[in-house]
């Protein structure tokens, strides 16, 4: 760490290490706890500038895929909406799944 802490960088490291335990999404721990979850984003990268929190390292994971299984247009739901929610919260939409959503997801 790079300088003793004030008191509020101390209040927002508390929620940052609270809300990463809790292992929520950022913005339910925020809701839960009337914060600002904009807030709290910011307050992390303040916090690893000055080396009170470690970088973490990319959480991302290269995935291959060798083949897609051939889908005929009759096998997919007809109009049925895509939504992917990841764990920080982020949530993907697609207005229908069709091949055209498949491959795209695919390249992801």
């Amino acid at each position: 760490m790079n300088k003793e802490l004030t008191t509020k960088q101390s209040f927002w490291l508390g929620h940052i290490q609270a809300a990463q335990r809790s292992g929520s999404s950022f913005a339910n721990y925020a809701a839960k706890h009337k914060l600002n979850v904009k807030a709290l984003y910011n307050w992390v990268l303040i916090l690893r500038r000055k080396g009170a929190l470690e970088q973490r390292q990319n959480d991302f994971v290269e995935l291959k895929v060798d083949s897609l299984p051939r889908v005929t247009s009759s096998a997919l739901p007809n109009h049925q909406p895509v939504r992917i929610f990841l764990p920080n919260g982020i949530r993907i939409e697609l207005p229908e799944f069709n091949s055209n959503a498949m491959a795209w997801l695919a390249t992801l």
